[in-house]
């Protein structure tokens, strides 16, 4: 996850994992600075430098670990070998897991575990990715062209849904597993639909579905799956949307119709009765400039603080980080919020959910029911 401000006067040598090392010298703004300072956003409070000149038009979060840095592929810190690149999806690349890419030019590219970078047909008009990553032989994604067709990629092949041509959007769970190869969403001409493999389901009967979260979850154990995201209408209502094997559902969260910026579906860890256990939540802003931490569970929201500057968020796991109107960027922690550093000059925040393990699948106790 990176965020950019504007530059100064230094010269830095960053290294971003391994084995990428960035070295540069840049100048002031205002005398003739050509780019910006971009940093990651970690786990700790203090920004880390990994390129001291980013363009911010070509830094791009993803929807799980991959992210793209000045145009490059990366996934975690490891550069891909995939340039150009102006959206991406994927998990952490693995045995049957795949990073997906649209490049400037409108095409579309894939990279394997092994590095294998392959172009997924000749189309030069895709400009939507979003990816289910996976633990099986079944690694699964959709991608969304400028003809508003939508097509399920299975590895290298990319197959087209239906003949609708007004698929506005599309977004995906970050994990599925031999239980649960469906789970993302998607909107056409304003109807709500669960994509089940090559099959579009309709949720509800409502046609005025305007937007989802950028990324869904995968809660409960491997056996009792459920994919939760979060989506709002053209009235500005939010709802959560829970999509097991059997009923997908659509609950609203109070009664605002004022809903902005929707945040990833993510789990973080809570202290409880002497006992770690996990809860599954997001964050999302209000048109009137408010945060808000949303329980995904109970369907409720709680405020996170008491500004009414929020510009935009980004979700971290148990954390996440928010910028605000003034240019000042801030630490989220359950509904409390820690500003980082003193500057003002913060322009961009772009973020993708990073890979952890064990997932809360794998342990025994969660504060997500299983009925649901």
């Amino acid at each position: 996850m990176a965020g950019y401000d504007t530059p100064s006067n230094q010269s830095v040598t960053a290294e971003f994992g391994t084995p990428v090392v960035l070295t540069a010298t840049y100048a002031a703004a205002g005398t003739g600075a050509t780019g910006y300072s971009a940093y990651i956003l970690g786990a700790g409070t203090a920004p880390e430098l990994i390129s001291a000149m980013a363009d911010p038009t070509k830094c791009v979060g993803g929807d799980n670990v991959t992210t793209i840095i000045n145009g490059e592929l990366y996934s975690k810190s490891w550069k891909l070998g995939l340039a150009d690149c102006a959206k991406c999806s994927g998990s952490k690349i693995k045995r049957y897991t795949y990073a997906y890419a649209i490049k400037t030019d409108g095409t579309l590219w894939c990279v394997d575990a092994s590095g294998t970078i392959r172009q997924i047909g000749v189309a030069t008009n895709w400009t939507d990715v979003a990816g289910l990553s996976s633990s099986v032989d079944n690694c699964t994604a959709y991608a969304r062209n400028s003809a508003g067709e939508l097509y399920r990629l299975v590895k290298t092949t990319a197959t087209k849904i239906g003949s609708a041509t007004t698929w506005s959007a599309v977004s995906s769970c970050s994990y599925t597993s031999t239980y649960f190869d469906y789970g993302a969403l998607a909107i056409d001409g304003g109807k709500l639909y669960r994509l089940d493999g090559n099959t579009p389901t309709q949720i509800g009967v409502e046609t005025d579905w305007a937007a989802i979260s950028k990324s869904g979850r995968i809660m409960n154990d491997i056996l009792m799956p459920s994919g939760v995201y979060l989506a709002k209408n053209s009235s500005g209502e939010l709802f959560v949307i829970t999509a097991t094997r059997e009923v997908t559902t659509a609950v609203q969260v109070g009664s605002s119709n004022d809903w902005d910026v929707l945040g990833g579906v993510y789990y973080g860890q809570v202290y409880v009765g002497g006992e770690w256990e996990f809860e599954w939540f997001a964050y999302a802003t209000s048109t009137d400039g408010k945060l808000y931490k949303i329980d995904v569970v109970n369907h409720t929201a709680a405020q996170v603080g008491s500004g009414t500057d929020w510009e935009t968020v980004v979700q971290l796991g148990n954390y996440a980080y928010a910028l605000k109107t003034a240019g000042t960027l801030h630490k989220i922690t359950g509904t409390t919020e820690a500003q980082i550093g003193t500057e003002s000059d913060w322009m961009k925040l772009e973020g993708c959910l990073l890979y952890t393990s064990p997932s809360p699948r794998d342990r025994t106790r969660s504060r997500m029911p299983s009925s649901a």
